[in-house]
């Protein structure tokens, strides 16, 4: 496998639509590229595949993607969608889980990355999912159309043993 670098991703993954910005994506690379290849890497709301491109590039570790599939900024999101972005990117480590996220159990991984539904109640779910996770960056902290979502990080961290150790943009 080619070694892929911050200066390929964009090539890679232009034809992706994507809210979440390159010094964000950037940031999610390089969080992966630690992950081990026998780790796990878990993204609640992946919308198009930006983010989970970025990270599948970054990392042979497996990627658990769970999505309901009902973002629609940008036109309609699907499945099928998903998957061929992420397979015209050339990320074959994926599996996707098509569901609401307050449907799905705890879940072990190396990392996670939330930017599902972005009211109090969804992102607090969402943590409690990845608690125990050693790192899980958050899409939206930072933004103020979407102040549930810092309320939630900010809960979570204050009721569990995690900390925001950085920002970027939008992201913590």
């Amino acid at each position: 496998m080619t070694k892929i670098t911050h200066a390929h991703l964009q090539d890679r993954i232009a034809h992706i639509t994507s809210r979440t910005n390159w010094e964000e994506l950037y940031v999610l690379f390089d969080l992966a590229s630690v992950v081990p290849p026998s780790g796990t890497i878990v993204e609640i709301g992946s919308a198009y595949g930006a983010s989970a491109a970025v990270m599948g590039l970054a990392t042979q570790a497996k990627l658990i993607l769970i999505d309901n599939f009902v973002y629609k900024n940008f036109g309609a999101t699907s499945l099928k969608l998903l998957k061929e972005n992420l397979i015209k990117a050339g990320v074959k480590n994926f599996v996707i889980r098509e569901a609401d996220s307050r449907s799905v159990e705890h879940i072990d991984c190396d990392l996670a990355y939330i930017d599902g539904c972005h009211d109090f109640d969804y992102v607090y779910n969402d943590l409690l999912i990845m608690n125990g996770s050693p790192v899980i960056a958050c899409h939206d902290y930072a933004e103020t159309k979407h102040l549930d979502v810092a309320r939630a990080v900010e809960e979570f961290c204050k009721n569990n043993p995690y900390k925001i150790t950085r920002i970027v943009r939008r992201m913590a």
